[in-house]
């Protein structure tokens, strides 16, 4: 991380459409402590979030108006969260959406910044996956009613991902997986050809804290394979690469491509 402005780079971004994010917060701890949650957030649209982080409340308002979304500290230097508010909701045209994040608990300041334009009040300590819930919230929010068929822009071929709800499509028929079988598939299908290695997924898709084993994985690839049907004879090979990891492809790669 950089000395005042922090970014997060997102490894789908030639694959959906981002909402560009700022989170400012004086306490350099707590924007290392969001940004680990968004990392590993189990909201697949929470991926398409394309954050720059903020200390300094100057360096902030030099780009106040590229941003859709911001979270916002209610302390932070000679400008407070509410000040902050208020110089978006005056200045910024495209009305963007506005959460005020805070250890500030005080009933008439919440009130206040809700009544100035805030969308969410959230107060810390917080819980990662209610953090996690609000952005969604309020994406949906930004989005109004083509935020699904937003979620759905990943095509290859004759498969198409859809984040909203976790279901894959191919052919005209639909198949829901689990949460990470979801991810991992759709990790695959954006590196196709490339060798994947089981420490990678490992750590994209399994938290540290979270007990971990050869087999789980395996059985989540297996459960892919069979439920996405990539196998030969359907046109794939999700192919196991001894001591390593995995590589998904196409058989005849001139006739799959990405969209």
């Amino acid at each position: 991380m950089t000395k005042d402005i922090y970014k997060l780079t997102n490894s789908y971004e030639h694959a959906t459409l981002k909402i560009k994010t700022a989170i400012i917060d004086d306490s350099r701890d707590d924007l290392e402590h969001i940004f680990k949650i968004l990392k590993h957030a189990k909201i697949p649209a929470l991926e398409r979030l394309d954050i720059d982080y903020y200390s300094n409340s100057e360096k902030l308002m030099d780009k106040i108006s590229n941003y859709q979304l911001f979270i916002l500290d209610w302390f932070i230097d000679n400008r407070t969260g509410l000040d902050l508010l208020k110089i978006i909701r005056s200045q910024c045209s495209n009305n963007p959406a506005v959460i005020i994040l805070t250890s500030n608990n005080n009933e008439e300041d919440i009130s206040i910044a809700l009544i100035a334009g805030a969308d969410d009040y959230l107060v810390k300590p917080y819980r990662a996956m209610e953090l996690s819930a609000r952005i969604f919230n309020v994406m949906r929010r930004i989005e109004g009613s083509n935020f699904i068929s937003v979620e759905k822009n990943l095509n290859i071929q004759n498969f198409n991902f859809n984040d909203y709800s976790q279901e894959i499509t191919r052919d005209n028929n639909s198949k829901k997986l689990a949460l990470r079988e979801y991810q991992i598939a759709k990790f695959l299908f954006l590196h196709l050809g490339e060798p994947i290695s089981r420490k990678i997924l490992y750590e994209k898709f399994w938290k540290k804290e979270e007990a971990y084993s050869s087999r789980s994985l395996d059985t989540h690839i297996y459960r892919i394979r069979n439920q996405l049907k990539l196998t030969a004879e359907h046109g794939w090979q999700l192919h196991t690469i001894y001591g390593y990891g995995y590589r998904l492809e196409p058989i005849d790669s001139k006739t799959f491509a990405i969209q």
